[in-house]
């Protein structure tokens, strides 16, 4: 019984740990890099702005905390097939909220959907609808 059940243990680890790491590393950066903005996408461009807003209001501290946000401006092109003209752009919101030292910078796509629940940056959660 031990030597399956080593050598299946150790398969198991050996072939999730980079899934494990993966998941570990993007939710640290997640919605605060430009690499790895927080996707807010809806079924056309019009929806991205109004999902944006839904999106922050439903954001919170770790506590519960009210946030407050204030779009900075545009930044950062890159390529999509749902944005116009094959490209998009991410907003840059200022997030901050009681308890918070300094105001977190979020990057959100508003062109390319979410799959799946949504993300919350670190240090955040979302309330429930």
């Amino acid at each position: 019984m031990r030597e399956v059940l080593i050598p299946a243990l150790f398969l198991f680890f050996f072939l999730s740990t980079p899934i494990l790491l993966a998941q570990e590393k993007t939710p640290d950066r997640y919605g605060i890099s430009k690499k790895h903005p927080i996707l807010v996408g809806g079924e056309n461009l019009q929806m991205g702005p109004a999902n944006q807003r839904s999106y922050l209001n439903r954001l919170t501290g770790p506590n519960g905390e009210k946030v407050s946000y204030t779009r900075i401006g545009s930044c950062c092109d890159f390529k999509t097939p749902n944005g116009i003209l094959g490209g998009g752009m991410l907003d840059m919101y200022e997030v901050t909220h009681n308890g918070l030292k300094k105001p977190v910078v979020l990057y959100l796509n508003m062109y390319d959907p979410n799959p799946g629940e949504p993300k919350i940056p670190k240090g955040f959660i979302l309330a429930q609808d």
